[in-house]
């Protein structure tokens, strides 16, 4: 859906004049979709908009809580919502599987010497190599007994990414379910290393200018 350069500059002026917070903020220092949302209708809600891909508008909203807040304010990021805002729903399937890949190939692998040093690796390989919700399980039951309990998390989510597939709400599920895996991560790696590293490499601005460019 395209939005006209008025709303465009709009969105633009109002996520450059705040400092995106985690959680919906106020009307003051908005989170990302509740500032969109601000400079189209001016109300505050971090619904996601009828003009944005119901994709990204999940995937962003559990993203940037979770995201540093260098990272959550930087210029990419910010210039990047505009964009984001326009993308409309006609492409969803695609950008799904981008989220999804992202889980696959960049995230879980990131903490695969995490869970080689603490007992649970080869469970952890198994789940993201045969992308399974059996695999899924195991990789939670390996990190339990490890007592590494944001590895659980982390696992526990990418089963519910798996188990997406079978609902209604698809694209919904997986996408918050794929941000929640990225931020379990980022935990994981804090106790052990540096979690900044982690999102410089799970690297979110990327994959948002990727989601955007969908069908263009």
């Amino acid at each position: 859906m395209n939005l006209t350069a008025e709303q465009l500059g709009a969105i633009a002026a109002k996520v450059g004049s705040m400092k995106l917070p985690r959680g919906m903020g106020d009307k003051r220092n908005a989170c990302s979709i509740a500032a969109i949302n601000l400079a189209l209708s001016g109300r505050l809600t971090d619904a996601v908009p009828d003009c944005m891909s119901a994709v990204i508008g999940d995937w962003i909203i559990k993203t940037q809580d979770a995201m540093p807040h260098k990272m959550r304010n930087s210029k990419i990021w910010k210039g990047l919502l505009p964009l984001a805002a326009g993308t409309g729903r006609d492409h969803e399937k695609g950008r799904l599987a981008m989220v999804v890949d992202w889980l696959w190939t960049v995230v879980l692998p990131y903490l695969q010497p995490v869970a080689d040093a603490n007992g649970y690796g080869k469970e952890w390989r198994a789940m993201y190599e045969t992308r399974t919700a059996g695999a899924a399980m195991q990789a939670a039951k390996a990190a339990k007994a490890a007592k590494a309990f944001d590895a659980v998390a982390a696992a526990d989510a990418t089963w519910a990414v798996i188990a997406a597939g079978q609902s209604p709400r698809a694209a919904d599920y997986a996408a918050d379910g794929a941000a929640e895996v990225a931020e379990a991560a980022a935990k994981v790696v804090k106790k052990s290393g540096d979690p900044k590293k982690a999102w410089a490499h799970f690297d979110p601005c990327g994959l948002l200018q990727k989601l955007v460019e969908v069908g263009k």
